[in-house]
């Protein structure tokens, strides 16, 4: 790896590091784990862990690749930045989602008792904006190996587990709220203001 590439990676690498070890920081629930309901998860929990550690292992070994030339893209400066830019991006995205649910921000799709639709903040404009962080963490994440197999590799797996855990999220919350999660969706995106 070129030296005035290393630094940009070595960023990337302690970034997505800190998101792992700040996860548990995120979440407020207290509830323990035998009093939930997890039927409505549908396995859409183990999908995107499964990605996510496929994709880790595609950034680590990116470094291989790129020593033997197996998909490596010509490295930039500027393109590695962009990375790093837009995965600070993404940690800040997901920390305003989670801080904005709060208690019911959690891993695996549960509700509470008390749970209402949240629409404000953030989620006025998007409802699923800890995702889009995610996506735009990892997908970046993989831009800033400057390595095209790593960057295919991470979006074939991120991309659909993170669409299968929107599609049963929003089934979730349609069952659960009704009419006012339906109302919710018409005046909001999935992912992008305005657009999806």
């Amino acid at each position: 790896m070129k030296s005035y590439v290393r630094f940009p990676f070595v960023v990337m690498l302690i970034i997505v590091f800190a998101l792992v070890l700040f996860e548990g920081v995120l979440r407020k629930g207290t509830d323990p784990k035998a009093t939930k309901d997890f039927s409505h998860d549908k396995g859409t929990t183990s999908f995107v862990v499964i990605a996510f550690v496929i994709s880790w292992i595609a950034i680590l070994l990116s470094i291989v690749f790129n020593r033997l030339q197996i998909g490596a893209l010509k490295p930039h400066v500027a393109f590695n930045i962009v990375g790093l830019m837009v995965m600070f991006f993404g940690i800040v995205l997901r920390t305003v989602a989670a801080r904005t649910l709060g208690r019911f921000y959690t891993r695996t799709l549960e509700t509470e008792s008390d749970q209402h639709v949240i629409s404000s903040g953030i989620y006025r404009h998007i409802r699923h904006p800890g995702y889009l962080g995610n996506i735009l963490l990892f997908i970046f994440a993989g831009i800033s190996t400057s390595n095209l197999l790593t960057i295919l590799v991470i979006m074939a797996v991120i991309v659909p587990a993170y669409a299968r855990r929107i599609r049963t999220e929003e089934e979730m919350l349609r069952h659960i709220f009704g009419k006012e999660y339906e109302e919710y969706t018409v005046r909001s995106k999935k992912l992008i203001p305005y657009l999806y």
